[in-house]
This record gives structure tokens, sequence and C-alpha cells, in this order.
């Protein structure tokens, strides 16, 4: 489930009059992912039979339309008037058609001037079609010309199938010009390569916000699962209230129950992400002693943030150590299995980047302890790392003076620093939200206390201010833990230029 499905390239070739037929078989498996662009072959340009088609389909409409509006007159007209003989010589009544024959008030019997406008177009049909096809074959032929190439007679269609379906077009397409490669084998840029997830249902609130940053690459990790587990964490962190959460919980799942066909798919999504971050902030609430605001409702099952407030700090700072290591391991892993391993290698996030973070970790955990070995072990392997990517800024630089090589590396380095320390620190905003929703309850406590001689008026404010909580500082929490996922996370292993895998099929405004 971490990593897109194994593709295979197919390559296909065809008659070129069997093209549009072949284009509609691929098209029903559902399974198949059309090339953007040929990359065997020529170009042909099918203008002149796109103009043929648009013709074809004008005559065919034009004649509907003029059957249609016939069909729907009576037999007989309701007036008439000859020539001469209207009652207004000037002006003839409203509704009138005049011919030569004469002036009728129309309702059948001659065709209405929209009927008149359309008998020369209708009557001219236009040339024959080279090719009988159906309006979906065409509409495959004519939304496929840039990406099928010929060579003399034969057409060219090059593709990407699942590896786990090589047997059933082997089977379907058995005895044709086939030929079925691995993406690894296939001479085409892994970039090329369209990926194809295979994840549970339920996860697809999360891909749709994972589309908001970009597509992982072929052979690359899947973030959607990460994104899953550390968003529900975060968010129930920094949103910690029991009922609150069990409402939130309670709305998404009404809107992702798979029954309730009226919800569209945007607010479908929406619930199936609602309902575990409902779930998670109902868990944290129980573990907080926080419900509808109040900390006295319930028992605290683990502990009082604002008891522990240096604790839950230094807990939120650890959240991000672990989220930061795990981007940079993402990243690494990645270039490994997409043979990049000399692009990460000097980069900023790339081995020296994690080995230095870690010695950062260690010196941390040494000056907090008070132990002298971790302190002075995180700080000599710090320097050294520092040194590292100096040096190699420093002769990356060779084509500069020597003093703007040396500024320039002062700079590299310090942004190289610098970023961690920031990317750490950014994740205090965890505790910095669980601060602010437990003051923004006691805001409206304060004000329930302060109607409490109205009691309709106290459960007025108390009820609104818990959704109104639940509005605004539910928003601002999903802006920030998608904050910490694109900027502190994704930007250490997903490049975002992937390609989803879309399976061929015909346009959906097929002409009639």
């Amino acid at each position: 489930m971490l990593f897109p499905q194994p593709m295979l390239r197919l390559i296909w070739i065809v008659p070129d009059h069997r093209l549009a037929a072949s284009l509609q078989l691929l098209a029903d498996t559902h399974l198949f992912h059309l090339n953007e662009h040929y990359h065997l072959g020529r170009a042909e340009n099918l203008d002149t039979l796109k103009q043929l088609y648009e013709a074809r389909n004008r005559y065919r409409r034009l004649h509907a339309i003029r059957k249609l509006l016939q069909d729907r007159l009576p037999l007989q007209p309701l007036l008439q008037y000859k020539v001469g003989e209207a009652p207004h010589k000037t002006s003839l009544p409203a509704g009138t058609v005049q011919t030569e024959e004469g002036a009728f008030l129309w309702a059948g019997e001659k065709p209405p001037e929209e009927i008149e406008a359309l008998a020369e177009d209708v009557e001219k049909e236009p040339e024959p079609l080279p090719m009988l096809l159906t309006d979906e074959q065409w509409q495959l032929l004519f939304a496929t010309e840039r990406a099928i190439g010929r060579i003399h007679a034969w057409a060219v269609i090059d593709g990407w199938i699942p590896a786990a379906e090589q047997q059933r077009f082997r089977h379907q397409l058995d005895g044709e010009a086939v030929a079925i490669i691995s993406a690894e084998e296939s001479e085409l840029p892994l970039k090329e390569v369209p990926v194809r997830f295979s994840r549970p249902r339920f996860l697809d609130g999360f891909a749709a916000l994972m589309r908001m940053f970009g597509v992982s690459g072929y052979r690359e990790i899947d973030p959607t699962p990460v994104l899953g587990i550390g968003f529900v964490l975060m968010f129930g962190l920094m949103f910690a209230d029991l009922g609150q959460g069990l409402l939130m919980f309670a709305l998404g799942l009404w809107l992702a129950w798979p029954g309730w066909r009226s919800v569209g798919n945007f607010w479908r999504k929406t619930g199936q992400v609602m309902a575990p971050i409902g779930l998670s902030s109902a868990f944290f609430g129980a573990m907080f002693g926080n419900c509808f605001a109040h900390e006295d409702w319930i028992p605290a099952l683990w502990f009082h943030p604002m008891d522990q407030i240096l604790f839950y700090l230094a807990a939120s700072i650890v959240i991000g150590m672990v989220t930061i290591c795990t981007g940079m391991i993402f990243g690494m892993i990645n270039a490994w299995r997409t043979w990049r391993w000399q692009e990460v290698a000097w980069d900023d996030f790339g081995p020296v980047g994690f080995c230095f973070y870690l010695a950062l970790i260690l010196l941390a955990t040494g000056l907090v302890t008070g132990n002298a070995v971790a302190e002075w072990t995180g700080a000599g392997l710090a320097i050294c790392g520092l040194l590292t990517m100096g040096m190699h800024h420093f002769l990356a630089n060779r084509q500069e003076t020597p003093v703007m090589r040396c500024f320039l590396t002062i700079i590299e380095v310090y942004d190289f620093c610098l970023k961690f320390l920031v990317q750490t620190m950014s994740f205090v905003r965890i505790a910095a939200f669980t601060v602010a929703h437990i003051a923004l309850s006691t805001v409206l406590l304060l004000a329930v206390d302060a109607l409490s001689s109205s009691p309709w008026a106290a459960w007025s404010v108390f009820i609104i201010g818990n959704f109104a909580i639940i509005v605004i500082e539910g928003l601002l929490v999903t802006i920030q833990v998608i904050r910490l996922h694109f900027f502190e996370f994704f930007t250490k292993f997903v490049a975002g230029q992937g390609k989803l895998f879309r399976p061929l099929s015909a346009p959906r405004e097929a002409t009639t």
C-alpha cells in the first residue's frame, strides 16, 4: 500500500483501418493508460476526417430538428388568408407567414420560417465518411490523435497497464503485434510512467488532500497513508475536546455514509476526513479532561495540558523531530528506488543533512539531561556536518572568486543549519493551538457565567459558542496541520511531479 502498483509498457501495432476498434477494445478494459504524446512513428493530421465527421453530425442534427418541429404541428391550418383578401392589406395578422400563394396564420400545413431556413442545409447531404465507425469510436480516434504514431499503413498504440493484469492483456491480444515491457526497461524516464495506487476507500478524502500538494512519482512512497496517520494525530492534539470531537465524528460519519446518495463527492470525501479527526479530537479530549469547553466535567485520563505545559511543549518538539526524520528517510528511500542517489547525496535533507540533524538531536538531549558524553558527541558530529557541507559548497562554486566563494559558502551553511532549527520549532504550534483551544473555552465559560441569571441566555450562548469553536478553530487547526505536512514533511520526499493513471475512455461529450 505504500508504493504504487508496478506498471508495464504495452505497445500494440495495428493496421490503420483497425485503430478505432482497437482503441475501443482497450477503453472497455478500463485498465489501459495511453501516453499523452506518441513516442514511435510519425504524426498524422486528421483534420479532413474531423471536418467530414462534423459535417455529417451537423446534417443529422438539422434533419432531426426539422423532423421534430414538423411532428409537433397540426395537420390543417387554423386560418388562411389569400393575397389581396387579408383584413389589413398593409399588415398581416401577427404569426402569419407570407408565401407566393398567399398569407397564412401558420398552424401546420406550410412549414414555418425556421423549418424553411433548415431546408436548404438538410437537402445538402455531406460526403460519406471513409470508415463505418460508431460515434464512440470516432471520438476515441480524434481524442487520441496526438498520442498515436503511424508507420506507413500501421498505427502504434503506446501506453501502460498494471503488471497484475499482464496475463489478461496477453490473452485478449493473443496473435497481435504486441510488446509488453516493464517500466524499468521501457527506455522511458520514470516520470513518464503513470502511478496507480492500491488504497482503502476510507483514505479517499486524504488522497484528495494529498493531490493539493502533488502526486508522488512511480516507485516512490505514497504519502497518503502517512498523511492520514499524521493528520489525525496532530488534529486531535491541537483540538482536544471530547464533546466537540464526537459532534465532528457524527457529522463526518453522516457525510461519508455510503448509502447517502444525495451528498456530493466533495462532501463525501470531506466526511471521510472529518470522521477520523473528530474521533481523534474526542480521544485526546478524554485524555486531557476537556468536554464541551469544560475541564471539570470529566477527569483527565492522562493530564491537563495547562498543568504540564513545558512537558507538552517538549512533546510537540519531539513529534516534529520524528516527522522531519521520517521525511528525510522517505526521501532517501525514494532516491534509492528511482536511481537518483547522486542527486540527493548533497541535498540539504539528504544523507549529510540527516546525520547533521541526528547530531543536533543528540546535542539537545545531552543539554537537557546533563549528559556530557551525548553533549560533546552531538556537538562534534554537528560541526563535522557543517564543515562537510561548507566544503561541498566551496568546491561547487569554483568558478567564483575566492572572496565570493567564501561568502556563498557561509550563506549556504547558515541556511542549511537554520532551516532545521526553524522547521523543528514550527511544531511548537501543536502545543500553542492546544493552549488556544483552552483559552477560547475559558472565554466561552466566562460569558456563560456572566449570563447565569438567565438560564435560557446562558445555554444559548453555551451551545452557539461550542459550534463557533468547532467551525472557526476547526478550520484554523486544519490549515495548520496541512501546513506542517506540506512544508515540514512532504518537501523532503515528494517532488509532486507524478502522473496519475487515467484509463483510456471515450470522451463524455460524444456526438449523437
